[in-house]
């Protein structure tokens, strides 16, 4: 079969995607796909989102702006914050596909995080007991260096 695209190379690669209740199956070959950026090695990856299955819309129109799921699927961008909310579980399916989670957790993985605090708390604290040393106020930087301590030893580190 021929690439629904070119009309020219065999069709290697043949997605079948349901959109608005229609079952289409395009035929494509690996240049069309690569030109479309389709990764011909794990081309599921490179499904556009409306190829997706989703669950049925409740709401086909936002009751703030009107705009239908139909005209978000074109545009790709929201007409009002209230969309959000109407087309909720539709978006949080969607991104729950395309990504890992639907809640983000930073830059910086959930366990490091509390190690990550700990550490720029000794940082500042070495700042602290440098500047107790320089203005000679021993008894103060004594109890910053023994905080120090505890906080390396909470850490599991050696205290040096």
């Amino acid at each position: 079969m021929l690439c629904d695209f070119c009309h020219k190379r065999e069709a290697k690669i043949v997605y079948t995607v349901v959109k608005e209740g229609k079952k289409v199956e395009l035929h494509i070959c690996y240049e069309c796909a690569k030109a479309r950026g389709i990764d011909v090695d794990y081309p599921e990856k490179a499904l556009p989102f409306w190829a997706l299955p989703m669950q049925k819309i409740e709401a086909e129109r936002c009751e703030r702006c009107g705009l239908t799921f139909e005209e978000f699927k074109e545009k790709l961008q929201f007409g009002c914050p209230e969309c959000y909310s109407t087309f909720e579980k539709v978006v949080e399916e969607l991104t729950s596909k395309l990504q890992r989670d639907t809640i983000h957790k930073g830059k910086v993985p959930y366990l490091g995080a509390i190690e990550s605090k700990k550490e720029k708390e000794v940082a500042e604290l070495r700042k602290k007991l440098e500047q107790c040393i320089k203005e000679e106020k021993y008894e103060e930087a004594a109890r910053i260096r023994d905080k120090i301590n505890r906080l390396i030893k909470e850490m599991g580190n050696e205290v040096a």
